[in-house]
């Protein structure tokens, strides 16, 4: 996973304060997944492809390989919010997610 400039020491802090990314804690289980999500994605983003296009499919391999473990959307929430300050890719993961709940949040 590449870091933002100054970054990755924010997320070693994060990591360590949540169980070091146990999944079956938590917190834990928030970096568990942002980890793994963001590798996925940063290795199909470095062979060309829009992360707009592969944000979704790469959350959903990361959760069926989290088996017995249901993430939930707050969790998701927490993981985009972490990995949009920490992470290279992360304004473009922030305006992908800003995009897909505005499709699937009900408005007023």
């Amino acid at each position: 996973m590449k870091f933002v400039k100054g970054k990755e020491k924010v997320w070693k802090e994060g990591l360590k304060r949540n169980a070091n990314g146990k999944i079956s804690d938590f917190g834990g289980a928030i970096y568990y997944f942002a980890e793994r999500w963001a590798n996925a994605m940063e290795k199909r983003i470095e062979n060309g492809e829009k992360l707009l296009d592969i944000a979704m499919e790469e959350s959903s391999k990361v959760l069926k390989e989290m088996e017995n473990y249901i993430l939930s959307g707050f969790q998701m929430m927490c993981a985009i919010s972490i990995l949009s300050e920490v992470w290279k890719y992360g304004e473009e993961l922030k305006y992908w997610s800003e995009l897909f709940f505005k499709d699937v949040m009900p408005s007023d």
